[in-house]
């Protein structure tokens, strides 16, 4: 009848798929058994050709997903078979849902104490859990450790610009309670050149003991009068600041502080 022949049809299919799958043909042993489902003739194990297509495509190791799916169709199919509840196990556990795992693996057991994959299963899921919470935890503690260090950053920066403010305001008065100089023209016409430059020149090999002479920090001559030293503090420290120069901040800020340092010994030294 075409029954039996449907049910011969598949019979055979399953067999080239349990061939392919033992000989690592992966495509062809999935679609020997796709062939033998879609037949689904009556009277034939559809659960053991899901059950074993799942395993193709977890050996796969592209189609997770689709292992997943056909082992929920084989315990959908078969309910009290313990292998069926093992590959959901298998597959549950590929795509780290390992609590889901660990149920299936349990019911596994719990219908076929005797095969041991089922507790070893299980164990591998317990593992995977603890590797998983383990892992989240630490994403979470870098997480909060990252956010910690930008808020430091962001107030930090807030209080130098605070302080930069402050200074230039204290400078302003005293410029007006002065009576000003005239800034010499050669320091007025100067070519500073632009930040990056300024910061890596003030940054160099051994800039810690270069910059001990604040005339070289900023590019001044001795003659110079304390107006060209403002003019020059004001021109430097506006292309050194930190805030103005995000990509290099770490650099910027040592500029900064040599600027500010520079400036403070030649006025004290005036």
């Amino acid at each position: 009848t075409s029954e039996d022949l449907a049910l011969a049809a598949a019979e055979a299919a399953k067999a080239r798929g349990n061939a392919s799958f033992g000989a690592k043909e992966y495509e062809a042993a999935i679609e020997a058994y796709s062939e033998a489902i879609a037949l689904e003739p009556a009277g034939f194990p559809l659960h053991l050709v899901y059950s074993n297509r799942s395993a193709v495509y977890l050996a796969k190791g592209d189609a997770k997903s689709r292992a997943l799916k056909d082992a929920e169709k084989c315990v959908a199919l078969a309910p009290q078979w313990a292998k069926g509840y093992g590959r959901l196990g298998a597959a549950q556990s590929a795509l780290g849902r390992f609590a889901e795992a660990q149920a299936s693996y349990i019911r596994a057991r719990d219908l076929d104490g005797e095969n041991p994959t089922y507790e070893e299963g299980l164990e591998a899921a317990k593992r995977g859990e603890a590797r998983a919470t383990q892992q989240r935890i630490a994403e979470e503690q870098e997480a909060a450790r990252q956010e910690a260090a930008r808020d430091a950053a962001a107030n930090e920066a807030q209080r130098e610009t605070a302080e930069l403010d402050e200074f230039f305001a204290v400078i302003g008065e005293s410029e007006r309670r002065a009576k000003k100089k005239p800034v010499t023209e050669k320091y007025a016409k100067q070519d500073l050149g632009d930040a990056a430059s300024t910061i890596a020149r003030l940054t160099e090999t051994h800039a810690e003991f270069k910059n001990l002479n604040p005339y070289r920090v900023l590019a001044l001559d001795v003659d110079a009068t304390v107006e060209d030293v403002k003019m020059r503090y004001r021109k430097l420290s506006a292309l050194c600041h930190p805030d103005k120069n995000l990509d290099r901040v770490d650099e910027a800020r040592l500029a900064f502080e040599a600027v500010k340092a520079a400036y403070q010994s030649l006025l004290d030294d005036k």
